[in-house]
């Protein structure tokens, strides 16, 4: 089936030197990191309300994932929100971390 210019000009919108690398266990750790974040949030935090921090470690055995809530206000490098009636509009944030080698979840630490 032949493509018109339409339906391919998203692929012309990433430039030859426009890569990203990461090892397959770092994918693993943010699958990981998803599926506890959705256990904190218990499906009430929609993930488009959110900014995902990635860090690996200088020696690449380790990483942070940290989910952020979007929000207009920032104190001292952190994010928080405001909540409205005892409720917070997006959640809250977390980062988590892991061991890359077997996935292993080290610490979770709550933002705000």
């Amino acid at each position: 089936m032949m493509m018109n210019h339409k339906e391919t000009i998203w692929r012309d919108a990433f430039g030859l030197d426009d890569l990203s690398e990461i090892d397959g266990n770092f994918l693993l750790a943010i699958a990981a990191a998803k599926k506890e974040f959705d256990g904190y949030s218990q499906g009430k935090w929609d993930l488009k309300n959110y900014i995902i921090w990635l860090r690996i470690s200088e020696n690449r055995e380790f990483v942070s994932i940290s989910f952020i809530p979007k929000t207009d206000e920032m104190v001292g490098g952190i994010f928080f929100e405001i909540p409205c009636g005892g409720l917070y509009k997006y959640g809250r944030g977390y980062q988590f971390y892991y061991r890359l080698e077997d996935t292993e979840l080290l610490e979770v630490t709550g933002m705000r």
